[in-house]
Formats: C-alpha cells, structure tokens, sequence
C-alpha cells in the first residue's frame, strides 16, 4: 500500500476501506 501525503497511514487505509463498503452497500441496496 503506498504512502499518500499529507495524512496518516492508518487515517487513510480506514478511510479507502470506507468507501470501498459504503459503494458495496449502495450496489447491493440497488440489487434488492
């Protein structure tokens, strides 16, 4: 995982992984 600037390592893994399950729920929320 590369290093992005400007916030921490962790803060940024955190919130990638976020986005990754709000955009999963949305598509499954569509699916139903």
């Amino acid at each position: 995982m590369e290093f992005k600037k400007g916030c921490g390592w962790k803060v940024c893994y955190d919130e990638e992984r976020n986005l990754k399950r709000e955009s999963y729920i949305r598509i499954l929320r569509m699916k139903l």
